[in-house]
């Protein structure tokens, strides 16, 4: 079973960086959608990011 995951964060955010490089060396496929460059407002912004 192959299993695919959707990250949203940011490139220049740290918790998100270290979550893709989890999910890399766990074998697990996934896509980085970077909200700061999609700023589209149907997808969650980076949780991790705002203080």
């Amino acid at each position: 079973m192959s299993i695919h995951v959707t990250v949203y964060g940011a490139e220049s955010c740290m918790k998100c960086t270290n979550t893709g490089t989890a999910l890399r060396l766990a074998g697990i496929d996934f896509e980085l959608v970077d909200v700061n460059v999609t700023g589209s407002c149907e997808q969650p912004a980076c949780v991790s990011c705002r203080w």
